[in-house]
């Protein structure tokens, strides 16, 4: 593959810097020393060195296809998003209850995919939001629908 271990190192420990993001944002909480618990811990030489290893990625193909956000929520102490809003959370929740009754009856794929979009907007109060497909062949993006001004 051309890539060498500590590469593969460091692009581990990035995924996994963003996984403990992506956790705590989400309010998912497991028992500390579990497998998921493990996981969910940052590693040890990682926490010092954090902005050198979140730097790695723009040297990756496929960077440019990565999500960023566009607009910055408060951080809380531990430097993690700080969503606390319940309002959100039930948003979601019933969104997914109403994705999980539309799968259960006959449905289309453009509904579905249409109906995470609408209830993302809705929860967490997105500006814009686009729904792509990636072309491994040609390695583009083409955007099927979106949300929001202008799209």
């Amino acid at each position: 593959m051309g890539v060498g271990s500590k590469d593969v190192q460091a692009a581990t420990a990035v995924a996994r810097l963003k996984l403990v993001e992506l956790a705590t944002a989400m309010e998912i909480r497991v028992k500390q020393g579990s497998p998921a618990g493990r996981l969910l811990t940052i590693p040890d030489g990682v926490q010092g060195n954090a902005s050198a290893v979140q730097a790695l990625p723009s040297q990756c193909e496929m960077a440019a296809l990565e999500l960023h956000a566009t607009h910055t929520a408060p951080l809380n102490a531990m430097g993690h998003v700080a969503v606390n809003d319940p309002r959100v959370t039930e948003t979601l929740t019933a969104g997914i209850q109403d994705i999980t009754n539309a799968m259960v009856e006959d449905y289309k794929l453009n509904d579905v995919l249409r109906m995470i979009l609408e209830i993302m907007n809705q929860a967490m109060q997105f500006h814009h939001i686009i729904f792509c497909m990636c072309d491994a062949k040609t390695e583009t993006m083409t955007g099927r629908f979106g949300l929001g001004n202008e799209v």
